[in-house]
């Protein structure tokens, strides 16, 4: 799925509610940080990657978005 399905997937539930299901479900803190920032601040992947660690790619960061939103969504 692409980050506007993620954002499309979420639209309508309240923020806290997306933060707590992260916080809740997503055992890796640098990854609940990269799920937070984009999906609650809207912050694209390449910022992401510029942001967290310099070597980490934006498609590293797309499949972290993959592996985990699953697990979100299960949740919501």
């Amino acid at each position: 799925m692409n980050k506007r399905g993620y954002k499309e997937m979420v639209r309508g539930v309240e923020s806290s509610r997306i933060s707590y299901l992260i916080d809740e479900y997503v055992h890796n803190e640098r990854d609940r940080e990269i799920i937070k920032l984009n999906l609650l601040n809207g912050v694209s992947y390449t910022r992401i990657a510029d942001r967290i660690e310099p070597w980490i790619s934006p498609r590293a960061i797309q499949e972290i978005m993959n592996r985990w939103m699953p697990v979100i969504k299960e949740h919501l």
